[in-house]
């Protein structure tokens, strides 16, 4: 239930050494998943008070795990809702009306679930505001349909950022092994068979 992934310039000996090491773990079988237990359907809400000036929240919404086919959209639809500059939270909540200091979105998945999570920090006199807005936003993508161009940016700019990812070796292995102990239990031989 571990997997090693080597990204970067390590030395040529270094994935002999690696297996080598990793043979005298200890085996055993993989134990079977839990059954995933969704928890009542409806608005659920937690609350925890500082006393600092400034409020975060996140909106979390249920969403596809990292095995099935729809994760590819979810991906794309959070880079359109909040990844980036170019989102549209980033573009309503923080620029137009200056309700936030940071917020954008994040789609995290698992082998068996996973989640669409929406997360700003704001004034504390702005947050009702912030939030409200946050909830137009959502509001306006849940309707839908997108525009098929938002949707060709929202690709673009996901590629983009994965293309990126070669010049970092640590999200290298993050990718790969995520996708060999989440996915299917193989890795992409490249990002660019990942990308298509």
């Amino acid at each position: 239930n571990a997997v090693l992934c080597l990204s970067g310039g390590y030395p040529e000996e270094a994935p002999a050494f690696a297996a080598e090491r990793f043979r005298a773990l200890p085996a055993g079988e993989r134990p079977p998943l839990l059954p995933l237990n969704a928890g009542p359907d409806g608005p659920r809400s937690f609350f925890q008070v500082w006393k600092v000036p400034t409020v975060a929240f996140k909106i979390a919404h249920r969403a596809y795990s990292l095995r099935d086919p729809g994760f590819p959209a979810l991906a794309v639809l959070n880079t359109i809702l909040g990844g980036g500059d170019s989102s549209r939270l980033f573009g309503r909540v923080r620029d137009e009306l200056g309700l936030a200091y940071q917020i954008d979105s994040e789609a995290v998945a698992w082998s068996d679930a996973g989640t669409l999570d929406v997360v700003a920090t704001s004034e504390r006199f702005e947050a009702e505001a912030a939030f409200g807005a946050i909830a137009e936003v959502l509001g306006e993508v849940r309707k839908g349909p997108l525009e098929e161009a938002e949707i060709l940016r929202g690709k673009e700019i996901l590629l983009t950022s994965m293309d990126f990812m070669r010049d970092n070796p640590h999200d290298i292995a993050d990718w790969h092994g995520r996708r060999m102990l989440l996915g299917d239990g193989e890795a992409a031989t490249s990002l660019d068979q990942e990308m298509g």
